[in-house]
């Protein structure tokens, strides 16, 4: 399975990358199409899924704004919203900012 710099470079894609070995956090900077960038961001998700990691958009150009998750899935999902449940009965805090819409 290639890297995922191998990947975006086979794909032609622009990026640019830093990577913080103490933590596990690599953070990128991708330049494609919006329709490009959208299937990419598909791919890239499924390689960090089989790697145990995940990929969290930061900043989205707003063509995939709301058509793209910025969190992608989340296996907690149910606990974390539970949570929310219980100490933000009325959905106060950042409503639909977090993951699932929490």
């Amino acid at each position: 399975m290639p890297s995922p710099g191998a990947q975006l470079a086979a794909w032609s894609v622009m990026a640019r990358w830093r990577a913080h070995a103490g933590h596990g956090i690599v953070f990128a900077q991708v330049r494609a199409t919006p329709e490009t960038l959208a299937q990419r961001i598909a791919a890239l998700r499924r390689d960090a899924s089989e790697r145990r990691g995940s990929l969290v958009i930061t900043e989205l150009p707003s063509a995939l704004v709301g058509a793209v998750d910025p969190w992608g899935a989340v296996a907690a999902l149910k606990l974390m919203q539970s949570l929310k449940q219980r100490f933000d009965p009325n959905g106060i805090l950042n409503p639909g900012r977090f993951v699932g819409g929490i």
